[in-house]
């Protein structure tokens, strides 16, 4: 750049870990930021190692900046938003600076927001974790979630007025509906019930490598141990689990493409809506549960309000998302 020193930066929370192409397109985005405005990142980790680095500094040594990127990891005092905080702080202990950004902040206890409330740059990423951490009385900048950055109007968008695209869906008439899984497996189950009904098709945004080993893991991970009481639901998820990995596309620009050839993608998942919006297609949103099915996350509920949009609740009734 100009025969000027490229500072170098260690990014914190790359999310590629989840094999998930709303993390691959933020971290992907992160790099290229990170370029364009003089950056380079030497190093990168996941939430697997954190452990690792509270207890071995030396991926500090050579690093001008700590970058953290939040996500939807720090929520409810949850422990791998613990660490990611703990590691904030002992970087700034360091004498490194450290900058929280494109974060989702909610239900987080006070020591949580003690290390959160010294950090210089904090950025969320939708206005529901704006007003709680400034309730809690921190300081934090609203900025979009980093899937949007570089965000392309797509040709296909929607055509017509909105009459008329209304008038589509209702008959069905060359109406190409989309619908994603959702982080709680029982709301993609049903999900995947209302998009079966719908003759929609699953869009994939988890994704996995294409050999056996990884079909296996993919399926188990739906499972949980209580399953196996339950002979019907433990049958859904191994038939979902298996019907999901078969509509992968494997690769970030195709999976783009894929979302852009929808006149609607209807999901529980924020980075779907993000990336829905990013490519000009319509999209049906529901806050889906971080930690169960009981429990709503407000993210997508957030990021539209912050786009001006008046969201719905259609409660459990999928049917309605259509309409």
């Amino acid at each position: 750049m100009n025969g000027q020193t490229m500072h170098r930066v260690v990014l914190l929370n790359d999310t590629r870990v989840d094999c998930h192409y709303g993390c691959e397109l933020v971290v992907s985005n992160l790099h290229a930021l990170c370029a364009r405005y003089g950056m380079r990142v030497v190093r990168t980790f996941g939430k697997f190692e954190f452990t690792g680095l509270l207890q071995n500094t030396a991926w500090l040594n050579n690093c001008d900046l700590v970058l953290i990127n939040g996500e939807g990891t720090i929520h409810h005092n949850a422990h791998t938003g613990g660490l990611l905080l703990q590691l904030a702080a002992l970087a700034q202990a360091q004498g490194k600076p450290v900058a929280l950004i494109n974060c989702s902040w909610q239900g987080n206890g006070q020591d949580f927001m003690q290390i959160a409330h010294g950090l210089p740059v904090v950025s969320v990423r939708e206005s529901l974790s704006e007003a709680e951490f400034t309730a809690q009385g921190g300081s934090c900048r609203r900025v979009p979630d980093l899937t949007l950055w570089n965000a392309r109007q797509h040709p296909h968008g929607m055509s017509g007025s909105y009459s008329d695209y209304l008038a589509r869906a209702g008959k069905g008439t060359q109406f190409k509906m989309g619908y994603t899984d959702s982080v709680s497996v029982r709301m993609a189950l049903e999900l995947h019930a209302f998009g079966r009904q719908q003759g929609a098709q699953l869009v994939a945004i988890r994704f996995a490598e294409p050999r056996f080993p990884r079909a296996f893991w993919f399926v188990r991970s739906l499972i949980e141990k209580k399953d196996l009481k339950q002979p019907g639901l433990l049958l859904r998820k191994v038939g979902y689990g298996s019907f999901h990995y078969q509509q992968i596309v494997h690769s970030l620009p195709d999976f783009l493409q894929q979302v852009s050839s929808l006149d609607l993608l209807v999901s529980a998942r924020f980075h779907a809506a993000t990336i829905a919006l990013s490519v000009g297609t319509p999209f049906s949103g529901s806050s889906a549960g971080a930690k169960s099915h009981l429990h709503r996350w407000p993210q997508v509920k957030g990021f539209a309000q912050g786009c001006g949009l008046k969201p719905r609740s259609p409660g459990r009734k999928y049917g309605r998302l259509a309409r």
